[in-house]
């Protein structure tokens, strides 16, 4: 977003996808040369043979309906995370009439905000042990957040608008730790960490490609209220199902 900014700043946007293929393609020459030195390197001398692992058992009715439940609250998240991360540059350009660069710029805030969702989520979760509950009180917080956005669009108060998004990612983000992270590792008795990991981050990825084709239709079509509108009611919904939820995964 940084070299994104100033290439716009320079009028030469088009060398942001330059830099990428040639940053990339870097990474990947690096990679493949030192790969084999390095896999050498942290080659254990003498391999223990493995255990016979016993065959697994089917997991649990509560744990499909937890991860099922997990998975959908995965795609809610990075709609709105993602969406905010992919248009916000876009929205502040075509309501408040900001230059492209510092409509990117201002856009860095909202990662950056993003990095304390992990830390508020150690603090929350020893009073809320629920997964289920401490997303839900997320997606609320959303909510409320999104609701001030549509007010201060339509006041054309861009700074205060700036300040809602940025606490909508960070909540998304807490949520998104919550779902790729902290779940895996708790529920790691009764089901593989990594793979549960991978099912729920690829909901993930379902959720931001819905936003990056889903969300700039919805603008062409109703505006950007109807944009943040959809992503209100999108909030709500884990909102109502967090609580009924969480009372049916407790008394299974």
């Amino acid at each position: 977003y940084g070299l994104s900014a100033l290439l716009a700043v320079w009028g030469n946007y088009q060398f942001s996808f330059l830099s990428g293929a040639v940053i990339m393609t870097a990474a990947a020459v690096i990679w493949l040369v030192r790969f084999r030195n390095v896999s050498r390197e942290t080659e254990p001398e003498a391999q223990a043979p493995r255990p016979e692992r016993s065959p697994a058992a089917a997991p649990s009715s509560s744990l499909v309906f937890l991860v099922v439940l997990l998975g959908l609250f995965a795609v809610a998240n990075n709609l709105v995370k993602d969406g905010l991360t992919t248009w916000v540059p876009a929205i502040l350009k075509e309501r408040f009439s900001l230059p492209d660069s510092l409509s990117i710029l201002l856009t860095l805030t909202l990662p950056i905000l993003g990095l304390f969702g992990a830390a508020c989520n150690t603090l929350l979760e020893k009073r809320i042990h629920s997964f289920v509950s401490l997303s839900g009180f997320w997606y609320l917080l959303t909510a409320f957040c999104l609701g001030a956005v549509i007010f201060f669009l339509n006041f054309n108060l861009w700074i205060p608008a700036l300040s809602a998004f940025g606490l909508v990612s960070l909540f998304m983000h807490g949520v998104n730790n919550i779902i790729t992270s902290m779940a895996p590792l708790y529920m790691r008795k009764q089901a593989d960490s990594g793979l549960l990991a991978g099912v729920l981050n690829g909901c993930c990825y379902v959720g931001s490609t819905i936003s990056s084709y889903g969300l700039g239709a919805v603008a062409d079509h109703f505006g950007w209220n109807g944009v943040f509108f959809l992503l209100l009611a999108i909030s709500l919904v884990p909102v109502m199902i967090a609580p009924l939820a969480s009372r049916r995964i407790e008394t299974t």
